[in-house]
């Protein structure tokens, strides 16, 4: 199975990694078939497969299963540092409507 590399190439390559034999994600930049002809989903969804058909596809993605974790420990630090200052700046405010309004944000 191939897909085009896109925003949720990551996602979808973890997802479907399990059920096939093989999974590729391609650019389809890199392919000599999408250079000519017209463009469409479903033209390119047909020449996309007569590439894999032919082997004549290149991935370009081959998950990120090994960086996801570290990839998730730095959103959740940068999160708990965003979330400190905010704490720290509640301290600060002192009029009664502000602070209820940054109580809820």
């Amino acid at each position: 199975m191939t897909f085009e590399e896109g925003t949720w190439a990551a996602w979808l390559y973890d997802l479907l990694k399990p059920h096939v034999a093989k999974l590729g994600v391609c650019n389809p930049r890199k392919n000599a078939l999408f250079k000519d002809g017209n463009k469409s989903d479903r033209i390119d969804a047909r020449k996309l497969a007569e590439l894999l058909y032919l082997n004549k596809l290149s991935p370009v993605y081959h998950g990120e299963t090994g960086m996801r974790m570290l990839h998730e420990l730095a959103r959740s630090y940068l999160t708990i540092v965003k979330d400190t200052a905010r704490v720290m700046w509640l301290g600060k405010i002192t009029e009664a409507g502000v602070r209820r309004r940054t109580e809820q944000l």
